[in-house]
């Protein structure tokens, strides 16, 4: 049994028009263009799993009111050059109470914020992802909760955060960080996770709901009707969505 991020999903009110944005500062390619999917974006070589991002028109979201309980941390070459080409390309700075730190808190021109986190000379040229970022009010419950439903390697913690990485080094880390904000509605941004099986084992989705759920996640209906993919919560809250399972296999 085995489960893995296979995307992470944005809801958004026109991703045609946002996906450009992307693709300009991720330097990221269009995988897919669909009406009804959304339009999907990755990094350019191997599709990897836990390595791309779709743009989804949720029509049951409505207006972003609040900060993202989830967000994108980027690594840049240098700051203050990619600070200034993000914001040439539609960003825009926000406050989210952050004060004095050492990144640059952004938001897309839909509003979804994201972080350009200090140079450490890990980067070349450009943006690469360092983390992708999720609130949470209790770090030990759920660090339990994604490191045993992933299986994944706590491999840093400080006050008040905690990094989890995939052993096989294929999903990019999850950042687990307390904050005190209080969510008002569905998150707009969440992964979709993979299950291990072939593509016809109709058993694939089945198993690992029963697995988060025995882990302490809750159904949740987020207005999502008879999809082919379930919902869930983390014990904190946050929503993920357990797709079918797409021919992959965790390493051996």
């Amino acid at each position: 049994m085995a489960v893995t991020i296979g995307w992470w999903t944005v809801d958004v009110a026109d991703a045609a028009r946002l996906a450009p944005f992307y693709e300009e500062l991720l330097g990221w390619e269009r995988l897919f263009d669909d009406p009804d999917e959304g339009v999907a974006l990755v990094p350019p070589g191997d599709l990897v799993m836990g390595r791309g991002l779709l743009l989804y028109a949720e029509h049951t979201t409505g207006p972003k009111r609040s900060k993202n309980p989830a967000h994108l941390d980027l690594r840049p070459a240098d700051q203050d050059a990619e600070v200034a080409r993000a914001l040439s390309l539609g960003a825009t700075r926000v406050d989210v109470g952050q004060g004095d730190v050492t990144w640059e808190v952004l938001a897309d021109p839909e509003g979804h914020e994201f972080c350009i986190l200090a140079a450490d000379g890990s980067v070349a040229g450009g943006l690469e992802v360092a983390c992708w970022a999720l609130d949470v009010a209790d770090l030990d419950r759920a660090q339990a909760f994604w490191a045993e439903l992933l299986g994944w390697e706590e491999v840093d913690r400080v006050d008040g955060a905690v990094r989890l990485a995939d052993p096989a080094g294929e999903g990019y880390a999850l950042d687990l960080l307390v904050t005190p904000d209080a969510r008002d509605s569905k998150n707009r941004v969440h992964p979709d996770l993979i299950p291990s099986g072939d593509e016809g084992d109709a058993q694939a989705r089945p198993r690992e709901v029963e697995r988060a759920l025995s882990l302490g996640a809750t159904r949740v209906d987020i207005g999502q009707g008879d999809a082919p993919w379930e919902v869930l919560a983390d014990p904190e809250g946050n929503e993920f969505c357990i797709l079918r399972p797409r021919g992959w296999s965790p390493p051996a």
